[in-house]
């Protein structure tokens, strides 16, 4: 009987040890096919039910602790040795494919996110060979208290079955260092759409800026259940088709409209005086069939925001969701349309602005050679008329380091072998003249929490919206202000003024962007000479109405894109501009200006066209404003 409770306690004993063990946890940052950083001491992470042991083993080191009383634990080890695959072990679990290589911080918006599957040159790269690149995207989350660690996630191997969800920008700048180093690549991307520079900064940070600080410590006092909150928001979008009067009575299948209202189609309905409206809305619109013997016609309604379901003739066509930023472009079978026709498109707005966000010339159905302009007045009527607005959520934009406490903050016990940035159009809309002294406190910032100068590589940003002459452009001040910090030391801008489009915020060429960022790492972080830097302005003189200007870093010579040099203006007392011509001669450009100019401007708007100046290794003059003295 003894031996029988004995071989009872032993067997519970065992039973029990092993489901504390099976509670030790480690930070998804240290999963299979994880990339460590060589040449800086290691630091392994994660949680646990406190004072519980917690062995970890890494090459030729096996080190142990405590669980604290918070529930965290750490272990540091050496600088560990470059290569792989190695085996990670933590108590019973082991984690295999380790590499140790670099680690590079991705950071920023949307065109910093913007995936593979979305880049010029997707298709090509699937069928490339990939060298060994191991990508790491953090999940979205938002704080206002400093978190332990981010809540999940997984190291890839990157290759042709997942590359459709790889930024393409970190891709192709790490497909370049690979190539040149043959170095292990890891990739951290903590990007997040459309968000502004003081969410990704520190609360200490705003002490240098009044205008910033109060909100800032209001923000961090507050006492958030931030998962209370997303659930509510949750329910509001899940209950607003309950709520949707053109649910209930088929408003899709409709053909008389005359007691809808008139609202001409594109534009915000925020701009058509529906200013508190978030929910749903129907637009309607009836036209004639188009002569045309195509069996399939497209349907083209340009950018709507949010979310569509789009109808012709009671039938449904396309639809998107969550897709504001996203063309519609959706086949409409010929043997659908009539004499006469409907266009139906239900609109759904999750907060902020709604409605059609296209110009009038991408809203049309084409039908061979036939096209049917559809821009123009439609009829509208609210679906969710008593909806209540969006519920005060916090979303990504709505505090100072909303981010940083949730994303930024864990990672600081990641070692990094440097970062690379690519932010700003949010702050063109907001606080572009603050942007250069947000960033450089930003920078300095990181490096001193990681307690490493680490180089900080950077884009500045892409020329976009319609070509336009100098102007008091936002884009332009955020791209100064982005210049601004290139005298701190081990950065690098890599400018995309001459790789944008007019018409998309989102420029598919990213491969380009990601080279000129790998050229700037491979001479500032490997020590690899290679051109990098942009010609810039380096003097002007003046002799009467002619202006000489000298530049540098432009390489062998200096050359103009175009016959005529392109992009120079001048404003005068009254503040208007005008254009001024010259020549290019021995690598400086020879202008004359009128007698009262002020201020000389080259590339100076939020799109300057095409620019004529670019350095003998293709990169171009950067975009500049100065006194004429």
């Amino acid at each position: 009987m003894r031996f029988t409770s004995f071989t009872l306690v032993v067997v519970l004993w065992i039973h029990t040890a092993a489901i504390c063990l099976s509670q030790v946890e480690i930070s998804p940052l240290f999963t299979d096919h994880a990339l460590l950083q060589q040449d800086r001491p290691l630091q392994v992470w994660g949680s646990g039910p406190t004072d519980e042991i917690v062995t970890v083993s890494f090459q030729k080191e096996s080190k142990s602790t405590k669980v604290n009383s918070k529930g965290q634990w750490t272990i540091k080890f050496k600088e560990p040795d470059a290569g792989g695959p190695y085996i990670l072990r933590v108590n019973d679990r082991v984690y295999r494919d380790i590499y140790v290589g670099d680690v590079w911080l991705a950071g920023g918006q949307s065109n910093m996110e913007w995936k593979m599957s979305s880049t010029d040159g997707f298709e090509e790269e699937k069928q490339a060979s990939i060298p060994r690149i191991h990508y790491f995207k953090t999940p979205h989350a938002l704080h206002n208290k400093p978190q332990w660690d981010i809540a999940d996630g997984e190291w890839i191997v990157v290759d042709s079955s997942n590359l459709s969800d790889v930024s393409g920008v970190a891709y192709f700048f790490a497909k370049d260092i690979v190539k040149e180093t043959g170095t292990p690549l890891g990739i951290v991307d903590h990007s997040w759409g459309g968000t502004t520079i003081e969410g990704w900064m520190s609360p200490k940070k705003f002490l240098e800026f009044p205008d910033i600080e109060e909100e800032a410590e209001y923000f961090t006092s507050l006492n958030i259940d931030f998962e209370l909150e997303k659930n509510k928001l949750k329910e509001w979008v899940e209950n607003m088709d309950a709520a949707d009067e053109g649910l209930k009575k088929s408003w899709s299948s409709k053909t008389d409209f005359s007691d809808w209202s008139t609202i001409e189609v594109p534009g915000k309905w925020e701009s058509k005086g529906y200013t508190n409206l978030d929910g749903i809305a129907y637009f309607a619109k009836n036209f004639d069939r188009p002569k045309s013997g195509a069996e399939t016609c497209e349907l083209f309604l340009g950018k709507i925001d949010d979310s569509d379901e789009t109808y012709i003739n009671g039938v449904k066509v396309g639809g998107m969701d969550h897709a504001y930023s996203k063309e519609r472009v959706y086949k409409v079978p010929a043997s659908l349309l009539k004499d006469k026709n409907t266009i139906v498109v239900k609109v759904r707005d999750y907060g902020w602005a709604g409605g059609f966000r296209s110009a009038a010339e991408n809203i049309y159905l084409q039908c061979g050679q036939q096209r049917v302009d559809l821009a123009g007045d439609w009829k509208m009527k609210i679906g969710t008329p008593d909806y209540p607005i969006r519920p005060q959520d916090f979303g990504a934009n709505s505090f100072p380091s909303i981010r940083y406490q949730a994303m930024m903050v864990p990672l600081f016990k990641l070692s990094l072998k440097g970062m690379i940035w690519y932010q700003g159009e949010m702050n063109a809309y907001i606080n572009p003249n603050q942007y250069g002294d947000l960033f450089r406190s930003m920078i300095e910032d990181y490096r001193n929490q990681w307690k490493q100068e680490f180089p900080f590589l950077f884009v500045q940003l892409a020329n976009y919206k319609k070509i336009s002459g100098p102007e008091q452009s936002d884009w332009a001040i955020v791209r100064d202000g982005q210049a601004s910090v290139l005298d701190l030391p081990l950065t690098a801008m890599a400018t995309a003024i001459d790789l944008g489009e007019a018409d998309d915020i989102h420029p598919r060429n990213k491969k380009d962007v990601g080279h000129r960022l790998a050229s700037g790492a491979l001479s500032l972080a490997y020590k690899k000479p290679r051109p990098y830097l942009n010609p810039t302005l380096a003097s002007m003189s003046t002799v009467d109405t002619t202006v000489l200007l000298s530049f540098e870093n432009f390489g062998l010579k200096l050359r103009s894109k175009t016959a005529e040099l392109q992009g120079f203006y001048v404003d005068g007392p009254d503040g208007s501009f005008r254009q001024v011509f010259g020549v290019l001669e021995n690598n400086q450009v020879i202008l004359n200006v009128p007698e009262d100019a002020e201020t000389l401007y080259y590339g100076w708007s939020d799109n300057p066209g095409k620019l004529s100046l670019f350095g003998s290794y293709g990169l171009p003059v950067l975009p500049f404003r100065m006194n004429i003295q």
